[in-house]
């Protein structure tokens, strides 16, 4: 995720077209015009491989990202990434909260609990997974002009409004 590590991608990334479009164009710059693989109606059912958590997650998020039309076809194994790192923050988490967040070493040394470090992990890779999706406060500032509604009355501050972690 992001453009870390990624030779010739530095920087912000690129503006929606739409967006682009809406701001004006004072320095009549060509407008990169994105490949539109066309937006999903209907939502497909979570894949068998995600747990209950992600499962649960996916059920919640996709009637959200199809009201603001922007799932495709091509956006399917994001989506299932995204809900498999849900379910494994959750499940980690879970086991956390039952333990310590420390944990004898060697010599009776107390170390971090190696928990601690996967629950970060998967945060992490959960929230990059989310803000591909525009489904953080900055990614939604930066899609909402060029997110059309198409005529739907729910839009992206609907997001906001949605429980994130609702487990």
């Amino acid at each position: 995720m992001g453009t870390r590590g990624v030779y010739g991608r530095t920087g912000p990334p690129p503006e929606p077209a739409a967006l682009s479009r809406r701001k004006g164009n004072p320095a009549k710059k060509a407008i990169r015009e994105a490949p539109d693989p066309g937006a999903l109606t209907t939502g497909p059912a979570p894949p068998g491989l995600i747990g209950d958590h992600g499962r649960r997650e996916w059920c919640r998020i996709v009637p959200i990202l199809l009201a603001v039309r922007i799932l495709t076809d091509a956006d399917l194994a994001a989506l299932a990434h995204y809900c498999a790192s849900y379910d494994l923050w959750c499940r980690v988490q879970e086991q956390l909260n039952s333990t310590s967040v420390l944990s004898a070493g060697q010599g009776g040394v107390l170390v971090p609990n190696p928990l601690v470090r996967m629950a970060r992990d998967a945060a992490k890779q959960c929230l990059d997974f989310a803000r591909e999706f525009g489904l953080t406060p900055c990614a939604r500032a930066r899609l909402a002009g060029g997110v059309s509604g198409g005529g739907n009355s729910r839009d992206l501050e609907d997001v906001e409004e949605a429980e994130y972690f609702d487990t």
